[in-house]
């Protein structure tokens, strides 16, 4: 499941636990339909399917009892992972919610989405509260708690030492996700020889210490970890490293293996644009973009590269949408706009036609001292449909005339004038008159 960035992506994946572990029965008193939907809602939830999740809670049709507050709990995971912070806390606001049981089941994402919306302030009772009712709970959720409330008070957040740290594997993987939450990796690796044979057992331990290495710049090691792990977070690793390693055919098949299994990984969509780029999959690429969740990438950067995308494929016109629409968005935000703004903007108006957007784009790069517009922009007053004659394929020059030909010295040979019409002629006819 895609996680957001603001908060971390190990932390929503110990959210994704806590909120769909345990679920409390439905009751006699829940339809069996309701039923049905909420578990089919989970079970999308865990492997990471946003939008089967959503369909799933929308068939849901007990608004006021024991299943609409379960269908809240999951609403809200769907929301958290999509960074709408503001919207969880309003799915986790029902007086029912406030009841220790239930309080305790969604304290942990209703104070880590007040986190990251910023509105931390009188939350500290709320996290001493939700830190006693977890205390005879899993070890991931206590350490979680500790940590934001650290990271908030501006105290930080320290992994233990060797005991503490593989107490269990359950403790393990937390400290391991709060390292890669707080970029100290090493603090984990430094140890790992002290860590006892049986918690090498369970793959999420083996992911995660792949992705300790990878990110401390050990690919082999990490890739030796998860060699027989058969998880989408491991086909991420595995293509990481392929991508890094420049094998963009053997990362594209590992992402694509990934969003066969988790169609809205958004380490897998993000990474494949690349991958797509260089093999020349251009339609593919603008498929992965078209996927990844608005806010998750900057508004701007999508509009270049969907235009950059759209070049690729010839499609002018929805190259040049884009392109505007990024350039109102830039123009709005600085007082000069990049001039690779402009150049873009030349560029697809002169392939896509050669008219007022070609002149207009050409004109700015022009004015910012690029040589290669001003040039273009001298070609359009020779040639009568520029942006037509400079696409044609077909030879324009004889045989033999290029850069190195235009740089060597030309014997100079007179003119051979040709007489059409002999002067003499043209004289007695004058005298005829």
């Amino acid at each position: 499941m895609g996680c957001p960035m603001a908060f971390g992506r190990s932390a929503c994946r110990v959210l994704v636990v806590v909120l769909c572990h345990g679920g409390a029965a439905l009751g006699d008193e829940g339809a069996a339909r309701d039923a049905r939907s909420l578990a089919a809602a989970k079970a999308a939830l865990i492997r990471g399917d946003a939008r089967a999740a959503a369909s799933f809670l929308g068939d849901v049709r007990d608004l006021e009892g024991r299943a609409a507050l379960v269908r809240a709990r999951y609403e809200a995971l769907l929301l958290f992972t999509e960074g709408r912070w503001d919207e969880v806390l309003d799915a986790l606001s029902a007086p029912a919610f406030r009841e220790d049981r239930r309080f305790r089941e969604i304290c942990l994402v209703k104070l880590a989405a007040g986190a990251a919306a910023g509105r931390t302030g009188g939350m500290g009772p709320e996290f001493d509260h939700c830190l006693r009712l977890n205390r005879p709970s899993a070890a991931g959720r206590r350490t979680w708690l500790r940590a934001l409330r650290g990271l908030l008070a501006g105290e930080g957040a320290s992994v233990p030492d060797a005991d503490g740290l593989f107490a269990d594997a359950e403790t393990a993987a937390a400290w391991m996700k709060l390292a890669l939450y707080l970029d100290r990796e090493r603090d984990v690796l430094d140890h790992v020889e002290a860590m006892p044979a049986g918690l090498y057992g369970p793959p999420v331990v083996r992911e995660l210490l792949a992705l300790l290495y990878f990110r401390d710049g050990n690919a082999d090691l990490a890739l030796r970890f998860v060699e027989d792990v058969r998880t989408p977070n491991a086909d991420n690793i595995r293509g990481d490293a392929a991508l890094a390693e420049g094998r963009h055919e053997e990362a594209l098949g590992h992402f694509r293996r990934v969003l066969e299994k988790k169609p809205n990984s958004l380490n897998a969509l993000v990474r494949a644009l690349p991958a797509t780029w260089a093999l020349g999959l251009w339609r593919e690429g603008l498929g992965y973009l078209a996927r990844i969740p608005e806010g998750r990438v900057g508004e701007s950067g999508r509009l270049a590269l969907r235009a950059a995308f759209r070049v690729k494929l010839g499609d002018w016109e929805g190259a040049g949408a884009d392109i505007g629409m990024l350039r109102a968005r830039l123009e709005r935000s600085r007082p000069r706009p990049p001039l690779a703004l402009h150049l873009m903007d030349g560029l697809v108006g002169l392939l896509g036609g050669g008219g007022r957007a070609f002149e207009s784009g050409a004109a700015r790069a022009c004015a910012r001292l690029d040589g290669t517009s001003c040039w273009l922009l001298h070609q359009r007053l020779i040639w009568d449909d520029f942006g037509r004659t400079i696409r044609r394929r077909d030879p324009v020059h004889s045989a033999g005339l290029d850069l190195d030909a235009l740089g060597r010295k030309a014997e100079v040979r007179p003119l051979t004038e040709e007489v059409l019409i002999d002067q003499r002629e043209i004289e007695r006819l004058d005298g005829l008159w």
